[in-house]
């Protein structure tokens, strides 16, 4: 239709405008849904393969332990590193949590910060003790840190005192096997772990021992 010179469009009629509004709503909620679906099928591509990357480092691990007591053999070269890296960020992972949990229970931040030092510095001292206990010669510093950090794994459980004394306790059994395996006499491995591992548990017992007497006497003052 058309209309006189001068004179005003005609308006669009209300139905076309909605259908329009309606089209283009559609149009914009396709585009949204095309793009999620897209990020998804990324997320969740990346999740498989970190997913697999995890598991796959965890049966290395295994694979490690299970023969650690062995000779070394050049085949398992990538399941002693393998185990080594995981064994070390397993200990990190566990102080992070310990501390974490010492700090909500004393809800202040220095009892975790504490905590998390302290089992540092016991992890320090038991390398250092075995370094130099097991004899000269016996294992180069490579394998005595490998059979060392592999042997930290337990610690991922370490989240509460009762928990770490466990964890000590199996690291010290994998450790013992790992210094075994690396070329350590089996005698001298076991002597190393008993001044090591077997010291820490003295100290800490002691000092159980020793803060129980205080209260005692607190108590009956």
């Amino acid at each position: 239709m058309t209309h006189a010179a001068g004179s005003e469009p005609e308006p669009v009629p209300r139905r076309l405008t909605v259908l329009r509004s309606a089209a283009a709503m559609f149009t914009a909620w396709r585009r949204l849904l095309d793009s999620s679906a897209g990020a998804l099928v990324r997320v969740g591509r990346q999740a498989s393969r970190a997913w697999g990357a995890w598991s796959a480092q965890w049966v290395l691990l295994g694979e490690y332990h299970a023969t650690s007591a062995l000779p070394w053999c050049e085949e398992a070269r990538r399941a002693r590193e393998t185990a080594s890296a995981v064994g070390l960020r397993a200990f990190a992972f566990g102080m992070l949590v310990a501390g974490l949990a010492a700090s909500a229970a004393r809800n202040a931040w220095m009892p975790g910060v504490a905590t998390v030092i302290l089992e540092i510095l016991w992890a320090a001292v038991r390398y250092t003790i075995i370094a130099l206990t097991v004899p000269k010669g016996s294992v180069d510093r490579w394998r005595l840190g490998t059979a060392f950090f592999a042997g930290l794994a337990p610690y991922v459980f370490g989240a509460t005192p009762a928990l770490r004394l466990i964890a000590l306790a199996a690291s010290g059994h994998l450790t013992h096997r790992g210094l075994i395996g690396a070329g350590v006499p089996r005698a001298d491995a076991s002597r190393a772990i008993a001044w090591s591992f077997g010291g820490q548990v003295g100290v800490t017992a002691a000092g159980w021992i020793l803060r129980a007497g205080v209260a005692l006497l607190v108590v009956g003052a």
